[in-house]
């Protein structure tokens, strides 16, 4: 689906981080090398986080219940920097992919297109 959007939103100022973490039993370093292959956009920068250091940092920043975020989409308008934390800084808007949280957030195909499309005004 991310792959979908992508494709979707003709702008080179584009660029796109994905950290792929261990969130559950089955996500391995390696099955997210495997997992790359799937968004192959070359706006696209794929990280590994095993620890899941970001997703500890990040989920605060989401003033939410999550303990750790995962399955979160972050966007951030043209000049955004992350500098002087090392947790990220607070998005412009957000997305995930979470039942037990706000539904209005609730990440889809059109959802997450339409946010990518705002950031990028």
């Amino acid at each position: 689906m991310v792959q979908k959007v992508l494709s979707g939103i003709d702008d080179d100022a584009l660029r796109v981080s994905i950290v792929w973490t261990a969130a559950l039993r089955n996500d391995t370093y390696e099955e997210s090398i495997r997992s790359r292959e799937l968004i192959p956009d070359p706006r696209v920068r794929h990280y590994w986080d095993g620890a899941n250091a970001l997703g500890a940092l990040a989920a605060p920043v989401l003033g939410t219940k999550m303990q750790m975020a995962w399955d979160v989409y972050f966007a951030y308008g043209r000049g955004a920097k992350w500098e002087g934390s090392p947790a990220p800084p607070k998005p412009a808007n957000w997305l995930h992919q979470k039942i037990s949280e706000d539904p209005k957030r609730r990440m889809d195909e059109a959802t997450l297109g339409a946010m990518l499309r705002d950031v990028l005004k």
